[in-house]
């Protein structure tokens, strides 16, 4: 009983300690209280929040130039948790079960307006010019003259000036990890029109074969003791790429997106993860080229570079220029990661001459670092087509590779299952 009789004074003790706040005093203390849960929860929200609004309102958009943003949605490089930190998520459209990513879109080449409209059959046409044709047994004899044109060149050379070769076969011609080439058209063409496309459009990529190879060989551009790496295109017979041709609907006075082109193949059923897809859009749109980007450079076979569905678009204006298309896939699989030696901070680099250097500027890093600049090594302009001129950011075909740099350490896209030894 005495036991009792001290709780039930205990707790008259403590309720009368609390009938001492008045309810005012005791209404002050809630909303004291939820004011600092409602700043814990905007706090944490505001963490939490990928999009980079300011940095949106701040990209250099500039449609002559084909830097158009629409459908891109900038995020933080500090949001680690979103796929696509440091980059852009493409509206609409998924890679998997997780926002598709680029690196946003690639400047047009210098003297090339891209708010002029361009058809795509002139552009497609204009690669047909005479070159020598290589088989892979010939592969001595192409780096011999591609080597002898690269040094007779003076200036920056256009990919149609290179020799072509025949890719090499690779099981039956679609197993596995493969670049699927495709022609997508909002222009009306007939059925002769788009046949002549397909080829010439082959044949642009049998040059981009060619810089694959020069650019993993002992070609004078890469390091020694390298082999030769070749592109697993989707192929017919003969080994000859397959381009794949699409209808899309044209709108009136619209200019097609990244996003639009994108969204628009994946749900018509390109949107495998055992493809990258090269696409050369044969209608209006002021992108010269984008690609798919991923933030991941752990060397494993498990990168997502090496998982996940790819696009790299091409607009008609940059058809087989500047190496765009080799520039485009190369981002898909991969190139350049945000932690490279010489990023430029915005998937590129900025150790020239190089087919994947420029200062972008995306996120600010060319203003705290160097801009870009001419390796000693790589000073020829006619360089500019290749892959990786120091082989140490992103591609490098050597067998010799010190177990100490970051190409070895981290992700080599000589390495990706979408490129064959």
């Amino acid at each position: 009983m005495a036991k009792q009789r001290a709780h039930r004074q205990k707790k008259a003790s403590r309720t009368s300690r609390f009938h001492r706040f008045s309810k005012k005093q005791i209404l002050v203390f809630g909303l004291l209280f939820a004011t600092v849960g409602i700043i814990g929860l905007v706090t944490s929200f505001a963490a939490s929040y990928p999009y980079d609004d300011a940095g949106q309102a701040k990209l250099p958009t500039d449609p002559t130039r084909g830097l158009v943003y629409d459908g891109l949605r900038k995020i933080k490089a500090t949001a680690f948790w979103h796929p696509c930190h440091g980059g852009f998520e493409v509206k609409n459209v998924r890679a998997g079960n997780r926002p598709s990513c680029t690196h946003g879109p690639d400047p047009a080449p210098v003297g090339v307006d891209m708010t002029q409209p361009v058809d795509g059959l002139t552009t497609a046409l204009a690669n047909e010019q005479d070159a020598t044709v290589f088989t892979q047994d010939q592969i001595p004899a192409m780096q011999k003259q591609a080597q002898e044109i690269v040094a007779a060149a003076t200036t920056g050379l256009a990919p149609n000036s290179l020799p072509r070769t025949i890719p090499k076969c690779y099981g039956d011609g679609s197993d596995a990890r493969r670049v699927q080439l495709l022609l997508v058209n909002t222009n009306v063409r007939d059925a002769a029109t788009l046949s002549h496309m397909k080829s010439s459009l082959a044949i642009t990529s049998e040059r981009v074969e060619t810089q694959v190879v020069m650019s993993s060989t002992t070609a004078g551009i890469t390091s020694p003791n390298s082999v030769t790496r070749h592109i697993r295109y989707v192929q017919g017979t003969n080994c000859i790429p397959i381009v794949s041709q699409i209808n899309m609907r044209a709108r009136p006075g619209y200019d097609f997106t990244y996003a639009d082109i994108t969204a628009f193949l994946q749900v018509n059923g390109y949107n495998h993860s055992d493809r990258k897809y090269l696409i050369w859009f044969d209608g209006r749109t002021k992108i010269c080229g984008a690609g798919s980007a991923y933030n991941d450079s752990s060397k494993e076979s498990t990168n997502q570079a090496n998982s996940y569905v790819g696009y790299a678009v091409v607009g008609p204006a940059c058809w087989n220029r500047a190496g765009v298309e080799l520039h485009e896939l190369s981002h898909t699989l991969g190139a350049v990661q945000l932690d490279a030696p010489h990023t430029s901070g915005g998937y590129h680099c900025l150790d020239e001459q190089d087919v994947m250097c420029y200062a972008d500027g995306v996120n600010g890093k060319t203003v705290n670092r160097k801009s870009v600049y001419v390796d000693p090594k790589c000073t020829k302009a006619s360089l500019d087509l290749f892959l990786d001129c120091n082989d140490s950011d992103y591609f490098n075909a050597s067998t010799t590779i010190s177990t100490g740099s970051y190409i070895y350490q981290h992700w080599n896209t000589a390495n990706s299952g979408f490129l064959g030894l």
